[in-house]
């Protein structure tokens, strides 16, 4: 069970993913090219200038993330949250930008 959120005060009823992490995985859709001003955070590491349609992942239970617009315009993503499947694994492991995976 992970230490850190017991250490912030969560309650929560302790599941599978709790001793398991690794079978939930969490994804950003960029829904909108990047605009002056929009950034996202994952510990030290910034993130800008995306591509409407990129798609990033990362160990989001482990590594401080935040978003912020400070532009004008919407910045709007998709998050997906889910449990991990073979074909998911099959996508990490081999990462191709020109990929197009159907959720059904």
């Amino acid at each position: 069970v992970s230490q850190s959120r017991y250490e912030r005060g969560n309650s929560f009823k302790v599941t599978k993913m709790d001793k398991d992490p690794n079978i939930m995985r969490r994804f950003i859709i960029f829904l909108d090219d990047w605009k002056l001003g929009q950034v996202m955070q994952f510990g030290n590491a910034t993130v800008s200038q995306w591509n409407c349609g990129d798609c990033i992942t990362w160990e989001w239970r482990d590594i401080p993330h935040a978003t912020a617009n400070m532009g004008w315009e919407d910045r709007p993503i998709l998050q997906l949250t889910g449990k991990v499947t073979t074909r998911t694994e099959e996508v990490l492991k081999n990462p191709d930008g020109n990929c197009i995976v159907k959720i059904d």
